[in-house]
């Protein structure tokens, strides 16, 4: 075989075996190696130049959008929350600076991009999506500042 050849291949044959004056055939198959893997019978994924994120909720809803790579996560909020799933019509936050995106362990600054963050075009992205609860101010509230108990010592 050529030292240049890449691939190499094994062909089956059939064997015969003599057994006391009687004939007997048996076929077999090897299958045939080569240098690329042939028991992939999926067709190749289509390639696409925008990145597909999918934001995975803490309920396990899921939803996929579709961005551009040097799209900054503050735009990708502001258009997740502008876009905000029907599916999702439980959980909405009451602004787009509510929510925070976490891939890999990190929450993502609203100042850097998709493509600084690791997450290219060509691929689907899974990253979490969290949403911050709003503290709404009331001033019922006995921990408020006006209700503290204060000092009344008076030093001498």
């Amino acid at each position: 075989m050529n030292e240049n050849t890449k691939s190499q291949s094994i062909d089956s044959s059939a064997t015969t075996t003599v057994v006391g004056g009687g004939e007997s055939t048996a076929s077999f198959s090897t299958p045939q190696i080569s240098g690329r893997d042939s028991t992939s019978s999926a067709a190749p994924e289509e390639k696409f130049s925008e990145v597909r994120l999918t934001l995975l909720l803490v309920s396990g809803k899921r939803h996929t959008f579709e961005f551009e790579p040097n799209d900054t996560i503050g735009n990708v909020k502001k258009r997740v929350f502008e876009e905000w799933p029907k599916e999702w019509s439980d959980e909405i936050p009451a602004a787009a600076t509510n929510l925070k995106i976490v891939y890999l362990g990190r929450f993502l600054e609203d100042v850097s991009t998709l493509e600084t963050n690791k997450i290219y075009a060509g691929q689907t992205t899974i990253a979490h999506l969290t949403i911050k609860n709003t503290v709404s101010s009331d001033s019922e509230d006995p921990k408020s500042a006006e209700n503290a108990p204060r000092c009344q010592c008076t030093i001498l």
